[in-house]
């Protein structure tokens, strides 16, 4: 739900901006009418009908956007749209229009977080510090999404893998909460792939640590010693 929850929160802010400057000019329009209204004499008539022609313009203006954010906000089914759209839209960039297994799809990036999980719980035993990073990205994105961002801050994973990561889960996301819950299978391919690419590179992390630990070193040097 995150990916498409964002989504909905930059257009609502988009939106906000907009009908608080719309309406902010019409009440400043307003009140400029009343006080340099055509009775005092300040302006010319034709300045003060072309400001009176613009405010009405502004008033229903503001009126409108008022009225189409609120819609917005009311519509039940904003989320499931929005979903629908962004699928295909991601959908777009494989020529292949096969469908693909939407279980084996959900498999495959339920596997990809499970080992980012583990991971970052794994790599803490290492580096305390990086806990304070994930208390802070937690707070604001899922606790998969956070565990992805700080492994890639400690180098664990490549910004490659780490993107590969990202459009897997987003692609789940606007899957689950679309109104047909179908995947391509070129998408289902990928994120095999991209489950095969991230174990490789943790398990590879993990020889390395294995073999840098202070036991092994220290085992290595009882072996040269005898």
């Amino acid at each position: 739900m995150y990916d498409p929850v964002e989504l909905l929160k930059r257009r609502y802010n988009r939106m906000t901006v907009f009908v608080t400057v719309t309406a902010s000019i019409t009440i400043f329009m307003c009140v400029f009418i009343l006080l340099y209204g055509s009775e005092n004499q300040v302006f010319p008539e034709w300045i003060y009908r072309l400001i009176l022609d613009e405010t009405l313009l502004m008033i229903f203006l503001s009126l409108a956007s008022i009225i189409y954010f609120i819609l917005n906000v009311a519509d039940p089914d904003k989320i499931q749209r929005i979903c629908d759209r962004q699928k295909i839209q991601m959908d777009k960039g494989y020529s292949d229009d096969t469908i693909g297994d939407f279980n084996e799809f959900v498999s495959y990036y339920d596997e990809i977080e499970k080992m980012i999980m583990t991971a970052f719980k794994d790599a803490t035993v290492y580096t305390r510090k990086h806990f304070n990073t994930l208390n802070y990205l937690k707070d604001k994105k899922p606790l998969a999404l956070a565990s992805a961002d700080a492994l890639k801050s400690m180098d664990i994973i490549s910004d490659t893998i780490w993107e590969q990561v990202g459009i897997v889960r987003e692609y789940r996301n606007y899957v689950i909460h679309s109104s047909k819950q179908t995947v391509s299978r070129q998408m289902c391919d990928f994120a095999r792939c991209v489950r095969d690419d991230l174990s490789e590179k943790l398990n590879e992390k993990n020889t390395d640590e294995q073999v840098g630990s202070p036991m092994n070193r220290n085992n290595q040097t009882v072996k040269k010693d005898s």
